[in-house]
């Protein structure tokens, strides 16, 4: 017979990390910056109470580019908010639905919604961009993109926002 509750130790771990009650002063607002169809692209923009952000940081979650989700980076985000970073931790499309010219697209969305929020925040145009598994590739990507212009019109990526080191 098999149990219908199981809780290995790899999704307790998620479930812990996705969890920004673990840090009380880490703070995470929930926008939606984009529309795909029907499907709405949520964000978290994360912070820390006490700390004002001085700089974005763009994370991109993994997950093979066919599974994963924001919510399970937030710990992560948190420690970067604690250091002074806006983290815009985004969702995107994943595939087979969408291909990387679409997920490409939603990151442009998500750095237009970025300049929206460098207004409301005070904060320069200017992020770092962090990613682990297909996240880590697709912001290695965004690297390259950012250094051409014909790539950065191609993919719909806004001048304004300019890629720091």
């Amino acid at each position: 017979m098999v149990s219908k509750f199981t809780l290995n130790a790899g999704e307790f771990l998620v479930k812990l990390l996705a969890d920004p009650a673990v840090d009380k002063r880490v703070q995470v607002r929930e926008v939606v910056y984009a529309r795909a169809g029907r499907k709405k692209l949520k964000a978290d923009i994360v912070t820390y109470e006490g700390e004002e952000p001085r700089r974005f940081a763009l994370y991109i979650h993994g997950g093979g580019f066919v599974s994963g989700f924001k919510e399970t980076r937030t710990f992560l985000c948190g420690e970067f908010a604690k250091h002074g970073f806006l983290v815009f931790n985004i969702d995107y499309l994943l595939a087979p639905r969408a291909d990387m010219r679409a997920i490409f697209g939603n990151i442009g969305e998500a750095l237009r919604y970025m300049e929206v929020l460098s207004e409301v925040y005070r904060i320069p145009r200017e992020f770092c961009v962090a990613g682990d598994s297909a996240g880590g590739h697709i912001a290695s990507l965004l690297c390259g993109v950012m250094a051409d212009p014909k790539a950065k019109a191609y993919f719909g990526i806004p001048d304004g926002m300019k890629l720091v080191s």
